[in-house]
């Protein structure tokens, strides 16, 4: 086998790999819009890009057949390229969509390294791990008790908001009333996303009709996106990439 040869065959094993992982990212941990909207788009392709590349043009570079020590070499080469794509992986893992809050009159995007083990032992045991196979729906709700108000209160304005705080989720179900009261008609959706009325159309086609479904706004960090509920029920139906406020 020639440089050649093994570099390519270097080649399409990291694309084979590459496969796999896009495949876990994209479906398991950021699904839908997600991907592109909550940045798992932009991690993998730095780790795909590096991955794919670096390791087989340094085989390119040092195989040469019958050498002294080659096996030593790509060996050597293996575990960086391995190292590189976990390390990555922890990455992404860490900023994986885990929650979607409602929290008074919106939405709010948590991620898996955004909550602390100390908090998550004092959250509900339906709450105390972080799924590894897409995001779960909750409900916060702001506590009875003054002075955990003012706890509460206090590290919200070290910008630790009650979305954070997993000791305050609840069933979506519990909140789902509020979220009915604060959504907004697809009307307004449609004025604050002139550009993108088919993807709203495409929506209403498949789960309307129009009149049963409203929007909350999801703050989600890199770019805010959309909710669609039902107006009866407050059921989520689906994300949308779209801006929810008028700005």
């Amino acid at each position: 086998m020639n440089r050649y040869k093994a570099s390519l065959t270097h080649f399409a094993i990291s694309c084979t790999v590459a496969g796999l992982v896009y495949f876990a990212v994209r479906y398991l941990w950021y699904p839908g819009p997600l991907f592109e909207v909550a940045g798992g788009l932009d991690l993998l392709l730095v780790i795909i890009s590096v991955d794919v590349t670096l390791g087989p043009l340094i085989t390119l570079l040092v195989f040469k057949p019958g050498k002294w020590g080659l096996k030593f070499d790509l060996a050597v080469i293996a575990l960086l390229q391995v190292s590189a794509l976990v390390y990555g992986l922890l990455a992404i893992a860490e900023s994986r969509p885990v929650y979607i809050t409602f929290v008074k009159d919106r939405f709010e995007l948590v991620r898996a390294g955004e909550l602390a083990d100390a908090d998550l032992a004092k959250a509900t045991p339906a709450y105390r791990s972080l799924s590894w196979f897409g995001y779960r729906l909750a409900g916060a709700k702001v506590p009875r008790n003054p002075a955990e108000q003012m706890a509460l209160l206090n590290a919200a304005l070290g910008g630790k908001d009650i979305q954070y705080h997993p000791q305050y989720y609840v069933e979506y179900a519990e909140v789902a009333p509020d979220a009915v009261k604060r959504a907004a008609p697809i009307a307004q959706l449609r004025a604050l996303n002139r550009d993108r009325l088919a993807e709203i159309d495409s929506l209403v086609a498949r789960v309307g009709p129009e009149a049963r479904l409203g929007f909350l706004p999801m703050r989600a960090g890199r770019r805010d996106m959309s909710v669609i509920v039902e107006t009866k029920g407050g059921n989520v139906v689906a994300l949308l990439p779209l801006r929810p406020w008028d700005y």
